[in-house]
């Protein structure tokens, strides 16, 4: 089987990957980070598009790993603010590093969090997107609760990723994204924590094929 970047081994199991991202080395992070910002630009435009985002929305991204997201998410947010949260230090350390600027002027920040203990007040933020993450979530149920104590009414959860591919010869990425069963079960997950209006969106982005479940609180 194919490698993450860094040398890591591909997870076989939620806990397993939330393990692996939480311990990155400096170099480690890099790698992956640089394999990102190839592979996943398209997707987190694709994304951030859906999110709906307004100027001057507070905005959380789940797993915003280095940065690029609360990059693009910013953009749209003009005097707004920016969240990421990551399990990662050295993760977010290289998207501090990244939006230090966008810091400075008070747009964006991102902390070492997990969904599951989400360090905010309630009602904290107008939307919130989780890209290439849920998949990864140890514990899906209480991570959806979380996200949506931090969201104000009527706010706007996103979750995307790609759609799994079965085919040995498929890039890992394709591998480990969602299967139809699955995008379903998240979306049962999703009404369950207290999700309203929750549907599923399927584009084909490039080569991908992308899938998006988007939820009302």
């Amino acid at each position: 089987m194919d490698e993450v970047p860094g040398g890591l081994r591909p997870p076989t199991n939620p806990a397993d990957a939330a393990g692996m991202f939480a311990r990155l080395t400096p170099e480690q992070a890099g790698a992956v980070a640089a394999a990102m910002a190839q592979n996943n630009a398209a997707s987190n435009h694709w994304a951030v598009g859906l999110l709906g985002v307004a100027p001057g929305d507070r905005v959380l991204e789940v797993g915003s790993g280095p940065g690029m997201g609360i990059e693009l998410l910013a953009e749209r947010a003009e005097g707004g603010v920016v969240v990421g949260i990551d399990l990662s230090p050295a993760m977010v350390d290289l998207a501090r590093a990244r939006i230090a600027d966008l810091a400075s002027r008070g747009r964006a920040q991102v902390h070492v969090a997990a969904a599951e203990r989400l360090p905010f007040a309630d009602g904290s933020f107008a939307k919130a997107l989780a890209v290439h993450v849920a998949q990864f979530w140890p514990a899906p149920e209480p991570a959806l609760t979380e996200v949506r104590r931090v969201l104000a009414d009527g706010g706007t959860l996103v979750l995307a990723t790609r759609a799994h591919r079965a085919d040995p010869d498929a890039p890992m990425a394709a591998r480990l994204g969602w299967t139809p069963a699955q995008v379903e079960a998240m979306a049962d997950r999703m009404r369950a924590a207290g999700f309203r209006s929750v549907g599923t969106t399927v584009a084909r982005v490039g080569e991908e094929e992308l899938v998006a479940l988007i939820g009302t609180r």
